[in-house]
């Protein structure tokens, strides 16, 4: 049987007790909060549309895909002259590759399958 201590995932809650007295000592016993008051939420990272123009045709020169490493100095760079770590151009280009790249619901491929037809 598992404990609720176990399945609070390190979360310390506090549980109502059980036959430990009336009504009244239990709502005044202290409850800790969901989340530790101290951890502070990560800054969104805002690009201006002059940075995402350049992020795109960047990552469509790359194949919407950083795993080539023979071009990772080049990656470096432009995140260098872009003023961007390469975490954040990373984290860019997996949220934006279905949306602009390669997506079925991207323009591009839409255009082409109605060509075929």
């Amino acid at each position: 049987m598992i404990t609720p201590k176990e399945e609070s995932f390190g979360l310390e809650v506090a549980l109502p007790m059980l036959n430990a007295g009336g009504e009244e000592e239990r709502l005044n016993q202290p409850v800790a909060p969901a989340q530790p008051e101290d951890k502070q939420r990560r800054r969104k990272s805002k690009f201006t549309d002059e940075q995402v123009d350049q992020m795109r045709a960047f990552s469509e020169r790359l194949g919407w895909s950083m795993r080539d490493c023979t071009r990772a100095e080049e990656i470096k760079r432009f995140c260098a002259n872009m003023g961007i770590s390469w975490t954040v151009f990373k984290t860019w280009l997996h949220n934006n590759k279905k949306h602009y790249g390669r997506g079925p619901s991207s323009k591009k491929n839409r255009s082409s399958a109605r060509d075929n037809i």
